[in-house]
This record gives structure tokens, sequence and C-alpha cells, in this order.
């Protein structure tokens, strides 16, 4: 199985639709940078003010508050992005033969691991390397601090998920959002996995969970549990959520996904 996982990765990170949606994501996340830098200038004299963060590094990245277009595009795009690397390499696989050939020489479940492995994880990398890189970029321009809760231009307070992690460990903060991004995009893009057992349509495989995540967004906004909503409760500025409901929205779509491909590879239905 190792041999196969490798090749399933090599296959994922090195197709001309992973590079296409990562460089969409990255287009997003310089412009971001581009556009801030420009019209922004750190003042120095503001590290001489008590009571002021001299660093708005934090609030000031793509994903430190949330009234920046770039960071509401890239989330608002996600499912698209999630499932643009790998996941029709499933149908091709089908439609020319490859499982067939394959599964003479492996067991099923190794085969259909590997595939969804490989799309979950070229699937979050191509969200979290966006967001990383604009974080970097902004390192480059702003001093890294704490921050202070006494600034105003941070959208964490008390009523925030781990709101003390944010003032107390700023970047094990960030790095659990991104570790959360990561896994979400990564599941999300495995629905497109499910949906090729219905569909062979490459826009129909795009569009149904990007419609399902726009759905279920619309839907938790509607019934007051917004913060409740994928859209919402992966972006670090917003602060919102509950981590118990988190994790079960993972599980969900994790069983919705993993299980059933693995079973339907079982059942030997691809040829």
């Amino acid at each position: 199985m190792t041999n196969l996982l490798k090749i399933e990765l090599k296959r994922a990170f090195t197709g001309k639709w992973f590079f296409l949606a990562l460089s969409i994501g990255l287009m997003i996340s310089i412009s971001h940078f581009i556009m801030q830098t420009t019209t922004t200038i750190a003042i120095p004299e503001d590290i001489m003010k008590p009571m002021i963060s001299p660093s708005v590094l934090l609030a000031s990245w793509m994903g430190g508050n949330n009234y920046n277009l770039q960071g509401y595009l890239l989330f608002l795009l996600l499912p698209l992005l999630a499932v643009m690397p790998y996941v029709y390499s499933y149908y091709q696989d089908k439609k020319l033969g490859y499982i067939k050939n394959i599964l003479t020489r492996t067991k099923p479940s190794h085969y259909y691991i590997s595939k969804w492995l490989g799309v979950f994880l070229s699937a979050g990398t191509v969200i979290i390397v966006p967001l990383i890189v604009n974080l970097l970029l902004f390192m480059t321009v702003y001093p890294v601090m704490k921050p202070q809760a006494a600034a105003s231009y941070y959208t964490i307070g008390d009523p925030s998920m781990l709101a003390n992690l944010f003032y107390q460990e700023p970047f094990q903060y960030i790095l659990f959002y991104l570790m959360l991004a990561f896994i979400f995009a990564g599941l999300i893009g495995t629905i497109g996995l499910i949906t090729e057992f219905f569909t062979e349509y490459l826009f129909i495989v795009l569009m149904t969970p990007f419609l399902l995540y726009i759905f279920s967004a619309t839907f938790l906004d509607m019934m007051k549990l917004e913060k409740y909503s994928i859209n919402n409760f992966l972006r670090p500025s917003y602060g919102q959520g509950n981590l118990t409901i988190i994790l079960i929205e993972a599980i969900i779509i994790f069983s919705l996904t993993f299980i059933p491909f693995i079973i339907h590879g079982k059942k030997r239905l691809d040829y």
C-alpha cells in the first residue's frame, strides 16, 4: 500500500489541476498583501504610545479580520478549490481501466484508501498554502508581537472560541486554525468522490460540494446557528464556534465520504 500511496500522492501533487487551484489561491493571497501594504503603513510612533500594540500583523493578514475581500473570497471558494486538484482522477481511472489494472496487483482497499488520502491531502494543501504565504508576507513588513486586548483592531474577545490562546500564544492559535482549515478543506474535497458515484460530469462534481457548503451556511444562518457554519468557524478572525460541534461535523463528513468510498471499492463496482 505504501508504494501505491506514493504513486497517488505524486499524481495528486504534480497534476495541472493541483497547480491551477494552488495558483488561484496564491493570487488571492498575494493580491491581498499588495493591496493592504500599499494602502496601510505601519506607524513607528505607535510603538511609543501606551496601551497600543505596535504590531497589527495578527489583524492585518488575510485570516486576521472579517472585512477583507480576499479572505472572504478564499473561504467562499474553498469547496471549489478543494475539489479541483485530484477528485476527477477517480473518474479517469475508471474510464481508462486503471482501477481494473491496479487491482490485479493489490487489494481494493489499498487503492481506495490511497485515492481518498490523495484527494484529502491535496485539497487541504491548496487552501492552507495561500494562508501561510499571506501570513509570512505580512511578517516581513510588520513586527511579530503578542496582541494586546486593549487594541481596538482585534475581533477576538472574551466570548470568542480560544480567546485566551489568541492573546497568550497567538501563533498556536493560528496553527490551530490552519490545521482546522486543512482538515475541513480535505474532507470537503472528498465529497466530490462520493458525487462521482452518481455522475461523470465534471461541472456537477465541482459544484456539488460548493452548493452543499453554501446551502448549509444559509440554513444555519436562518436558524440563528451561523457560528456552526463551516464557512464561519474556519476563519481565525471570526472566533465563533464550539469545539465539540466542530469535531462532530468533521466526523460526520468523514463518515459520509471515507466509509462509503471504501465499501464501494470492496464491492468492486468500478469495473
